[in-house]
């Protein structure tokens, strides 16, 4: 790049019209070629990026002629630099102005001042008459200097100005980091694998094929449609992206591509003691498919045993597994076969394997309800036996820690006849709050008795309790009058990325979906690779309204 020594000590000027080192072409800066110094070492690229002013991440800077091997002088040295200026001072223009702008973007760059570099190229751009050699130096210099300069969309932009089959490997690298700092993942994908594809230095080409990677892992299931960069060799992985996504980054769309569906296996119980609960699950699961795709379903009934199970689904090529249900047969699924597990719910507690539960702990819920009640003191009620007895202990705990008085009642829970808790009740008067912790078709007949001896006056506006609903089993689509103005923390909170599930799930099944069918596209939702949605890792309080489950307020409102 520097200019070089004659043999006789005396340096050698190039020819008018040319650029040392390059022939016909301007020289410009190489932050791709310096990458593949930084990756001798993998785990080292991180630390050989720096940060622009603007926050976005950037490429290794072009060395400086010092840093070179060999102690190599500055490409553009001040007499030449001089030159140019002088050059612009007569005023010239065309071919002539163009060189020396060249030069002066060039010498800022070396000297670190990437504002000026900047401002020099697109003074050089703006200037009619200048050689197409000239013009694209420029268009690199100007990408070059927005980098450093924080302004990753002015490198889109400049970098856009060049035809995709005239662009350089540097132009690629910057356009692609840039993107990746702009753009989604997608482009960012297309945009490395096309460098990838174009530059000749082959820690060039892993840095980048690794950034496609991660950019392609990035994208939920949905949104990708394309097949794993592994699947196909990079250049029809790189068409594929653009064809798919409608991305023209190589000048041409790419072939019409059909990626691999994703395979999801379903370990739930067809059969045996769980198997009520198989319909709404599976059902949901096939409409999720269907909306989340392409995913391929492959079900194995856990009834004979989930490690069993697991194993199986592994030996079909899945690659998450949902379910199993209970806890137990979590933990020796993943015993069997470290895949990935989500789980519709359950106890996270009660396994250190790392399942993906879809539901908050038992314990969270019951505290996050206890937490909405306005009022200074609160009424427990909740079945005998082990559940009724974690749901007491987490509230009592959750109402001590407020400073709430409390008082407990406990029911058995076959019964069909809450005459005992009603007049329990009806002798704790008015300005409490009455938490019902117990699965909703219960706590729908027991309200609807309480408000009939009235021991729970129909609204606080009467003087009435406020009512918490534990909420599990509370379907959005059938609300119970008497549930009305409740708060509940139920296991599934309606989202707004529902609802292509739930019209979905109309046109097949001719009805809402139920909440166990919600769940089982949630778990789908993140085995493909999705984010949580509200509710999923932390409880959520809602308002039961006559049409559904709206947000809640503050407590005491």
């Amino acid at each position: 790049m520097g200019a070089r020594r004659a043999a006789g000590g005396r340096r050698r000027r190039p020819a008018a019209g040319t650029f040392r080192g390059v022939g016909e072409r301007p020289p410009v800066l190489r932050p791709a070629r310096w990458l593949g110094v930084c990756l001798v070492a993998w785990g080292l690229v991180g630390g050989c990026r720096t940060t622009t002013p603007g926050g976005a991440s950037a490429p290794p800077s072009a060395r400086s002629a010092e840093q070179v091997p060999g102690g190599s002088e500055p490409t553009v040295g001040a007499v030449e630099a001089a030159r140019a200026r002088r050059s612009l001072a007569r005023r010239d223009e065309g071919p002539t102005a163009g060189r020396a702008r060249v030069v002066l973007a060039r010498r800022a760059l070396e000297r670190g001042d990437a504002a000026d570099a900047l401002a020099q190229a697109e003074a050089g751009l703006a200037t009619a008459g200048i050689d197409e050699v000239d013009r694209m130096a420029l268009v690199e210099l100007a990408a070059e200097a927005a980098w450093r300069t924080g302004a990753p969309e002015k490198v889109v932009a400049f970098v856009g100005r060049v035809p995709a089959e005239a662009r350089t490997a540097n132009m690629l690298a910057l356009a692609a980091l840039a993107i990746e700092a702009t753009s989604g993942a997608s482009e960012a994908a297309v945009a490395f694998l096309t460098w990838a594809s174009a530059t000749p230095d082959r820690a060039e080409r892993a840095f980048a094929r690794a950034r496609a990677r991660a950019a392609v892992a990035t994208i939920p299931l949905a949104d990708r449609r394309l097949p794993a960069p592994e699947a196909l060799p990079e250049g029809q992985v790189r068409d594929c992206l653009a064809g798919l996504l409608g991305i023209d980054a190589a000048g041409r769309r790419g072939p019409d591509c059909r990626p691999e569906p994703y395979r999801v296996g379903l370990a739930l119980p067809a059969s045996g003691r769980l198997s009520g609960l198989w319909p709404d699950l599976y059902a949901g699961a096939v409409v999720a498919a269907e909306v989340l795709g392409p995913v391929e379903l492959s079900v194995v009934d856990t009834a004979r045993g989930a490690r069993a199970a697991v194993r199986a689904l592994a030996g079909r090529g899945a690659r998450a597994v949902v379910g199993p249900l209970d806890p137990r047969s979590v933990a020796q699924a993943e015993q069997a076969l470290p895949l990935p597990t989500f789980v519709p719910w359950g106890d996270p507690g009660s396994s250190s394997h790392g399942a993906v539960y879809l539901v908050p702990p038992f314990e969270d819920r019951v505290r996050a309800l206890v937490g909405a009640c306005p009022e200074r003191r609160i009424v427990v009620l909740a079945p005998s036996g082990a559940f009724g007895d974690r749901a007491v202990g987490a509230a009592e705990q959750a109402a001590r820690g407020r400073g709430l008085a409390v008082a407990t009642h406990r029911y058995d829970p076959k019964a069909t006849s809450f005459r005992p808790v009603a007049d329990a009740l009806g002798r704790q008067g008015a300005g409490r709050c009455v938490a019902v912790l117990d699965h909703a078709a219960r706590a729908d007949n027991l309200v609807r008795q309480l408000r009939r001896r009235g021991a729970l006056p129909l609204g606080s506006e009467q003087g009435g309790p406020r009512i918490l609903l534990f909420g599990d089993g509370l379907d959005p689509a059938r609300i119970p009058p008497q549930l009305v103005g409740a708060l509940a923390t139920p296991p599934v909170v309606p989202s707004p990325a529902d609802r292509a599930f739930e019209a979905a799930y109309r046109r097949r099944e001719g009805k809402p979906p139920s909440p166990l069918a919600r769940l089982a596209f949630r778990a789908l939702r993140r085995a493909c690779g999705h984010p949580a949605l509200p509710g999923e890792t932390r409880p959520m309080v809602v308002r039961v309204a006559s049409d559904g489950l709206e947000p809640a307020g503050p407590p005491g409102t």
